[in-house]
């Protein structure tokens, strides 16, 4: 896949989460656009008709204004604001823009939607304060907080606010795990053939293999087939085997092998083997790793 495809990817609306199968130049935590369905009921719901304007789930954490089209069953056809083709959602993904002067019935460390942005899309956010009239939040992602009143908060049902919550932990995460770097063994020098791991956009790290030298610059010819870039020296890795890599502590971060495609992923070591180490990456699943499948970060 060409790299301006991966670019375009990265645009891509909330990243959500580390992937070990990921196989698409996409920075890690993010998503496509795609559809995405719950069950779940509400169990405080107003009632929604043909011709609202809602607040809709378009895909997992993503939602954003439109206008229901019709009704059937326990599906709402919504038009999107921001000109997408309609899509069914389900009900329960399904909320009445709240009117001025409403009050939520929320408090802080509560996940809610909160209109930050002047668009039509409703962020994820913590009530981090509530102040009379006036609520406190923390958009999922951001450093920052929100003043907004409360025709700009929705309480959202127990599953939405826990895939929220997942998001805040698996941002933390990376945020730790992205603050590390590999570190090449102390006088590597890439040589043309070489099979590396190099860093070919903001905190992603692919598999390649040495193209050519030139100065401090190294060719790398990207094994998903991507056109060849040119990288700091610094920023190149030799792959990495039994004899070049050390074993990591516990709790020490890594970068670890994919299972397929070629781009690495983070992970943190939660236990030390003989000759393995136990991973576990950003949604807290974990995984098995042998000398040769991982690089230690420092």
């Amino acid at each position: 896949m060409l790299k301006n495809l991966g670019l375009l990817l990265i645009l891509s609306i909330f990243v959500f989460g580390c992937n070990f199968t990921s196989g698409t130049k996409t920075e890690e935590g993010t998503t496509e656009k795609t559809e995405g369905t719950t069950t779940e009921k509400k169990e405080e719901s107003a009632k929604v008709e043909v011709g609202d304007t809602v607040v809709a789930k378009w895909s997992s954490g993503s939602f954003y204004e439109g206008k229901v089209e019709s009704l059937d069953g326990n599906k709402a056809k919504v038009k999107w604001n921001d000109g997408s083709n309609p899509s069914d959602v389900d009900m329960s993904d399904v909320y009445s823009i709240p009117e001025s002067g409403a009050k939520p019935d929320v408090k802080q460390g509560d996940m809610v939607l909160a209109k930050v942005q002047s668009n039509s899309y409703w962020s994820g956010a913590e009530v981090t304060e509530v102040k009379g009239d006036v609520y406190v939040v923390k958009a999922v992602g951001s450093s920052s907080t929100t003043n907004l009143d409360g025709n700009k908060i929705i309480k959202v049902t127990p599953a939405t606010a826990a895939t929220f919550k997942d998001k805040v932990d698996s941002n933390d995460f990376l945020k730790k795990a992205q603050a590390k770097s590999p570190k090449a063994p102390n006088g590597y020098k890439p040589k043309k053939g070489d099979k590396v791991v190099a860093l070919w956009a903001t905190n992603s790290w692919w598999s390649g293999k040495v193209n050519n030298i030139s100065g401090d610059k190294v060719s790398v010819a990207w094994d998903d087939g991507s056109k060849p870039s040119d990288i700091d020296m610094d920023k190149v890795m030799p792959a990495p085997n039994a004899s070049n890599t050390k074993m990591p502590e516990a709790e020490s971060h890594v970068l670890a092998k994919p299972q397929s495609g070629s781009r690495w992923q983070y992970g943190q070591v939660t236990e030390v083997k003989s000759d393995s180490i136990v991973i576990k990456n950003s949604r807290g699943e974990n995984r098995t790793l042998k000398m040769g499948e991982f690089i230690p970060l420092s």
